[in-house]
């Protein structure tokens, strides 16, 4: 089966999330936090997602019994350092945050990327991450005469792991 392609870039924090995220991006119903070492992956059940977007009203009694199925894990870059973290091919416009009542909280003219690189996040090793055809991609950038062997990534928070056909799936869930 083939995924539909999706549009989405990478927005900036500004103040409008917490301290540890350094760019955020929602796909479908997945959203990724890119944190200096860590990607943070939140997931909605496919249905719940759907049921919420197809649905225009929602009165307190639905919205006070329901349950939204979600998934939270996190994949960490074992070893690395705190990198270095900017954005790449910079999006035209930009997005404002003006959410609750906190002022701090509010961030405007917040700009998005297609694309998001990790300097040195082992020693001549970086990380590009983007959005390839709608499609979540990430390379590793090894500087000649570097051992890629320090790339190591670590799962926490999945239910399981395994290689099917040559790709790595994550389990979770939903």
């Amino acid at each position: 089966a083939h995924s539909p392609k999706l549009s989405f870039d990478f927005r900036a924090n500004f103040g409008q999330w917490n301290d540890n995220v350094l760019f955020k991006t929602s796909i479908g119903p997945s959203t990724v936090f890119l944190e200096s070492n860590t990607m943070t992956w939140v997931l909605a059940h496919p249905e719940d997602y759907a049921l919420v977007h197809e649905s225009s009203e929602w009165d307190k009694a639905t919205l006070d019994a329901w349950e939204f199925r979600g998934h939270a894990y996190k994949v960490h870059f074992v070893g690395g350092s705190t990198a270095n973290v900017v954005g790449q091919n910079e999006q035209s416009g930009y997005h404002n945050y003006f959410i609750g009542n906190d002022t701090e909280k509010w961030a405007s003219n917040v700009p998005a990327f297609g694309a998001v690189r990790y300097a040195d996040v082992w020693e001549g090793i970086g990380l590009r991450v983007y959005n390839s055809a709608g499609q979540f991609k990430y390379d590793f950038i090894v500087d000649a005469g570097t051992n890629p062997n320090a790339v190591q990534l670590s799962y926490e928070g999945i239910d399981g792991i395994e290689i099917v056909d040559g790709n790595l799936v994550i389990q979770t869930s939903v």
